[in-house]
């Protein structure tokens, strides 16, 4: 990513001031995505918020089972020796109840396909609030509302035409150009997008341009969307 993410305007006037979460004081500053769900080396330029360090830190053991949960399912294991991703593979070493909680959810079903039975009340909250920090890295704006819709669902289980829609992620005609000197707008005049890669074949995202949608890709499986009114 060639965009200078500290050095925009809007920070100053807006950002910096408050939590991206919860609007208290910051006093730390939050990845987005947190570095779990990525591989080492990692980007140099990481994306960072403004947050409280309650906010920060709150949801850490969700991110965790959400990066858990995605390579157990691309792997078709909850067993540490046979999970890929060497962060995995610790966690999952170091947190043996973890390991636990998602073999539990698996099961076969008449084809004796594997199936995991997901946690819905961790990945909601990891991808709300991933979703509000790009919306404020991207835009300058604050998203605090309940959204309107959390889905998620493997890419691969998309027919062509959803998958086709999903990643194409088009805006009306009439949606207008983001806010001049915001990051979103600096893309958009450099025609970059629509999708910001983070990580090849780990994380990507697409924040709309009125903010009130944020797409997000795990690991090249996990489809993300989550929607504002």
């Amino acid at each position: 990513m060639a965009i200078d993410s500290q050095q925009l305007f809007f920070d100053e006037r807006l950002s910096y001031k408050s939590c991206t979460f919860c609007r208290r004081a910051p006093d730390s500053r939050d990845h987005v995505p947190p570095r779990v769900l990525l591989d080492k080396p990692h980007p140099s330029d990481l994306l960072v918020v403004p947050a409280c360090k309650r906010c920060n830190n709150e949801i850490s053991a969700d991110e965790n089972y959400l990066a858990c949960m995605v390579e157990c399912a691309l792997c078709g294991s909850s067993k540490p020796q046979e999970v890929k991703r060497e962060k995995i593979r610790r966690i999952l070493t170091e947190k043996p109840w973890l390991a636990k909680r998602i073999e539990e959810g698996a099961s076969r079903d008449a084809s004796g396909t594997l199936v995991w039975a997901v946690e819905d009340a961790p990945v909601r909250r990891v991808l709300i609030k991933l979703a509000r920090g790009h919306v404020a890295f991207e835009l300058g704006q604050s998203r605090l509302a309940r959204p309107k819709e959390v889905r998620s669902v493997p890419l691969q289980v998309l027919s062509e035409s959803q998958r086709a829609v999903f990643e194409g992620f088009s805006m009306p005609p009439l949606a207008g150009w983001p806010e001049i000197g915001s990051r979103a707008f600096i893309r958009k005049s450099r025609n970059e997008g629509p999708w910001i890669i983070v990580q090849e074949g780990r994380y990507r995202y697409v924040v709309d341009e009125l903010g009130k949608m944020v797409r997000i890709v795990l690991s090249d499986y996990l489809a993300c969307e989550i929607k504002w009114s």
